[in-house]
């Protein structure tokens, strides 16, 4: 029986950003058991995967993540514009990621609340089964008029 399993958390920024395709890759190759990646959702509710609230924190864009569509937030790049060079990352889509990695690794998918006006009727957790496997299962929390949850699966 394994007693602990190890997670990259958003991946493992040595060599990229976090919660970046690049980042999952190297965990993959690192031999890591499972990633744990944070999803938000864009203005027109797509959902990406980035941690933080503010897009200031490591990317060229400003504001919270729920201000953009997915056609300006597919534009925004991690790092500044003042950085010499620029950091080729993007943020990636969930579906990008899910495509990229998908049945690789396992996976620990912390769903963020983006505005406090999301209801439990409004997150379909159902869409990510079929992009995974049967063994997902969904776990939400409500908190704070938030739907938080994870979803949880496992290699084929």
């Amino acid at each position: 029986m394994t007693w602990f399993e190890i997670v990259a958390h958003r991946g493992v920024p040595m060599d990229a950003p976090e919660n970046t395709i690049p980042a999952f890759m190297k965990a993959i190759t690192l031999g890591t058991e499972s990633i744990e990646l944070d999803v938000r959702l864009t203005k027109d509710q797509i959902p990406f995967v980035f941690h933080y609230f503010y897009l200031d924190e490591i990317t060229n864009f400003s504001g919270p993540i729920f201000n953009y569509t997915y056609q300006q937030l597919s534009r925004a790049r991690f790092g500044s514009d003042d950085d010499q060079g620029g950091d080729p990352f993007e943020i990636p889509t969930f579906r990008e990621v899910l495509e990229v990695i998908g049945g690789q690794i396992g996976l620990e998918i912390k769903i963020q609340c983006s505005r406090c006006t999301i209801n439990r009727a409004s997150v379909k957790w159902s869409i990510y089964v079929p992009l995974l496997d049967s063994t997902v299962s969904a776990v939400p929390v409500q908190r704070r008029q938030c739907v938080y949850g994870s979803l949880y699966t496992s290699p084929r």
